[in-house]
């Protein structure tokens, strides 16, 4: 209610909306596919979302805050002012997620904020770069469906999102919120569609958009920009050239990029901060007059726009600067991500390779800074699976041991720092701590005993029981007990069993005990997954319950790209097409990577999917059939097996 009420003010000064009933009722939903539904004066949450206990974890928190805003600023764009069609529900969600987004940042560090919506751009299982990658979805705007959940996805919610972010990059935040306002008051309190909202943008900034429109929301796809820089110290200037990589036929996106340019001290050089807007294959861009030569220049700041990017001519040199200077903090970690994707590549093109003194340098000069804010020096720190190119996106197995060995190294090298690190951080955190400061705390503390844990030694075991006797927040007992579950610390499976008495009865706390399974990577996986199936308490038909266990499984991507795994996705897509579509979808998104995938591993996938369409007819479940059938097309265009 704090945050309703916190929301409520919040939308009312910085959107001018007024909500005008004078009841507005939140109605707990314990069964839901969705986080929330907004109906005029009585708005539908998740319960998970809308009771904040003892037992829920950060991301809950995080998630509480981001949908009841998201639900109270439906009553004004979706209640007061109605898509036309369905084909226009991105709009409604959209414009309403970049409210979300922009009060998350006032709400929460707005790095943090940016970085955590960049993760969930990147997601190999859920976010719209893979669905694009996969070649089954990707135009924002759909040219039609077999059920209406199909709009439901990240198409929708994350990459029509980042539509509005550019939008508001191009025009500029003061034309966006002139247009917003005409918009709301030429429809209020009637319907609305995708041309009528564009015509209000047109209007006020005098710019035409179908380009933009065209590109951006009727057609699938994303941006691929590289750039390259020149400095020439005989006109003291700086060029930078970027250059999108398109396919034959193909019309460039407009893209805007984000830019400045950083001088040695690692501040941004005066007049230099300006968004490049891209809307040719090529254009050069030169920052003239400059008092002294930028040590770099910071592009695409905070992921200013919906793709990929990389930078040609910046070497280990030039990034590891980056990475340690500049003042934006979003780059900093996109710098070393970059350093640290060179180093994972090598593992996986060149097996063996040594991991480079240089990169563990950098990592254990910002392991060491006691200056970085917590949630950045997370970032940092984190090793993820999914590299930044995404040529080796698909490369699982691959992807899963270059982790291990970078871990590994990170652990042998910095083992003593890593347990000095982990116990001063656990000093520091106090029940006093805000919200925000804690969460930032936790987000790190998480990091560290995943790296932490990479030992697997007695020693280390210890010192996670230590911690999960002294843990004093879900999230805390949550990475510790998923920790442990992996280790090979012989009390793990008791310690397994006394969670699940602690926490089935609550269904927050049962799903995170759930997560804590599905997580695990021993050989014994599969049979605990079925153990926990057969449970008295479990319920297969209550999607909380069953995407705890079965779509956390379809993320533990060490377990699911290997035969059993795949099989294990295979069955589950069969089963509960008929219980919940909605879960059913997203096991099969695991599948999507089909033209990526290394044909050992396209061979299998192309089978379990030839399986997945023989049975689950159209005519019962056209929403899950034709998704496979998509993917199965796909194996068939690439392999040449019409009999598949």
């Amino acid at each position: 209610m704090g945050i309703l009420k916190d929301a409520v003010l919040w939308i009312y000064h910085h959107q001018g909306y007024e909500y005008p009933g004078e009841t507005y009722r939140t109605i707990c939903m314990t069964k839901s596919n969705y986080g929330g539904m907004e109906n005029v004066g009585n708005t539908t949450i998740v319960t998970d979302a809308a009771l904040v206990t003892e037992h829920s974890l950060d991301s809950h928190l995080l998630y509480a805050y981001a949908v009841i805003v998201h639900e109270f600023e439906h009553n004004q764009c979706g209640s007061e002012t109605t898509m036309e069609t369905p084909f226009d529900m991105w709009l409604n969600e959209a414009y309403t997620v970049d409210v979300e987004r922009r009060y998350l940042t006032h709400r929460f560090d707005p790095t943090f904020v940016r970085l955590q919506q960049v993760e969930s751009l990147r997601h190999p299982l859920t976010g719209p770069l893979a669905i694009e990658d996969g070649g089954h979805a990707g135009a924002i705007v759909r040219q039609g469906f077999n059920d209406p959940d199909e709009l439901v996805d990240a198409v929708t919610y994350v990459k029509a999102a980042e539509v509005m972010h550019m939008l508001r990059l191009m025009l500029g935040s003061e034309t966006f919120e002139t247009a917003t306002r005409l918009y709301f008051s030429r429809y209020r309190n009637t319907n609305a569609n995708t041309d009528q909202f564009f015509e209000c943008f047109e209007e006020v900034s005098g710019i035409s958009l179908a380009t933009f429109k065209k590109k951006w929301l009727e057609q699938p796809g994303y941006a691929r920009v590289t750039a390259r820089t020149d400095y020439d110290s005989a006109s003291r200037s700086l060029t930078v050239t970027l250059r999108q990589d398109l396919m034959d036929g193909q019309e460039p996106f407009p893209v805007p990029v984000s830019a400045a340019l950083v001088n040695a001290q690692g501040r941004d050089m005066d007049g230099t901060c300006r968004i490049l807007l891209l809307t040719e294959q090529e254009q050069s861009y030169t920052f003239g007059n400059l008092s002294e030569e930028p040590a770099f220049a910071s592009l695409n700041r905070d992921a200013s726009f919906y793709g990929t990017f990389q930078e040609a001519t910046a070497d280990a040199a030039l990034l590891q600067r980056q990475a340690l200077l500049d003042s934006n903090a979003f780059n900093r970690v996109e710098a070393f991500r970059k350093l640290t994707d060179r180093e994972r590549l090598a593992q996986i093109t060149a097996p063996g390779t040594p991991v480079s003194y240089g990169w563990l340098h950098v990592y254990g000069t910002i392991l060491r800074d006691a200056n970085l804010p917590w949630a950045l020096k997370a970032a940092m720190l984190r090793i993820d699976e999914q590299p930044l190119d995404r040529h080796y996106a698909a490369w699982f197995p691959e992807l899963v041991r270059a982790r291990e060995i970078l871990m590994q190294a990170i652990n042998s090298r910095f083992y003593e720092d890593l347990v000095h690190a982990i116990h001063e951080l656990r000093r520091s955190m106090k029940t006093g701590d805000s919200l925000q400061v804690g969460i930032q705390k936790r987000e790190l503390y998480r990091v560290l005993v995943d790296l932490l844990a990479v030992a697997d030694t007695p020693a280390v075991h210890e010192i996670l029981m230590r911690h999960l006797d002294q843990a004093r927040t879900a999230t805390e007992r949550f990475r510790l007990l998923v920790a442990l579950n992996r280790s090979s610390w012989k009390g793990r499976l008791e310690l397994l069993e006394q969670t699940y008495h602690q926490w089935c009865g609550d269904v927050t706390s049962y799903a995170n005990y759930l997560k804590v399974v599905a997580l695990g990577t021993h050989s014994d996986l599969w049979h605990r997954v079925e153990r926990e199936k057969n449970r008295p308490g479990f319920d297969l038909t209550h999607p909380t319950l069953s995407r705890a266990l079965l779509v956390t499984v379809a993320t533990n991507t060490k377990k699911v790209w290997t035969e059993e795994g795949i099989d294990w996705i295979r069955r589950h897509v069969v089963d509960m097409a008929p219980v919940n579509a909605n879960i059913a979808r997203r096991l099969l998104n695991t599948f999507q990577h089909v033209p990526r995938l290394q044909p050992q591993w396209r061979r299998r996938v192309c089978a379990a999917l030839h399986d997945i369409v023989a049975r689950v007819p159209f005519e019962d479940n056209p929403s899950i059939a034709g998704q496979a059938q998509s993917y199965l097309h796909t194996c068939r265009r690439i392999d040449g097996h019409p009999d598949i």
